[in-house]
């Protein structure tokens, strides 16, 4: 009798060690392919770490070219300028914009002399010159910025922004 007792409870072992040996086999493989994703996802970023993703403009949405002057919590106090390429015709080789004026400003950045003050929604995304997403608490005086930006009852409200210098 004692040995059927002990066979069972030997069998009983035998299942729950092949039964921990799967979980950690399946943990393990998991681990290997979030390893493997985010090793291919870092090396996009290497080859293209000025990859925007595709952004397609609706209906009221523009860009908008900012330099910061001030910022104080999310009201920022910034001059217009003009952008190097045009984004939102998606134009990414090296054309000209017209600036304000009527010069063409061959890829670099002319002021667009309109200063305003713009407030940030909390919860905005910031993306950085690496890639990162942050909050708005990154941004800093001098900081040259494009913002995704939509015109909601006469207003300007900010959805997104990316640091460029």
């Amino acid at each position: 009798m004692e040995q059927t007792g002990y066979l069972q409870e030997k069998k009983a072992k035998r299942k729950r060690g092949k039964a921990a040996k799967a979980i950690i086999l399946l943990l393990l493989l998991a681990a290997a392919a979030g390893i493997f994703f985010y090793q291919k996802r870092q090396q996009e970023k290497e080859e293209n770490p000025n990859a925007e993703e595709a952004v397609i403009l609706e209906e009221n949405q523009r860009w908008l070219y900012l330099e910061i002057e001030e910022i104080t919590g999310n009201e920022m106090h910034a001059m217009e300028t003009s952008g190097a390429q045009e984004k939102a015709g998606g134009r990414e080789d090296g054309g000209t914009r017209e600036a304000v004026g009527g010069e063409k400003d061959g890829g670099t950045r002319e002021e667009a002399g309109v200063s305003q003050t713009y407030m940030i929604p909390v919860g905005t995304d910031v993306i950085t010159k690496l890639g990162s997403v942050t909050t708005f608490s990154r941004l800093a005086a001098g900081d040259t910025i494009h913002c995704l930006t939509q015109e909601e009852d006469g207003e300007t409200v900010i959805l997104k922004i990316w640091i460029e210098e």
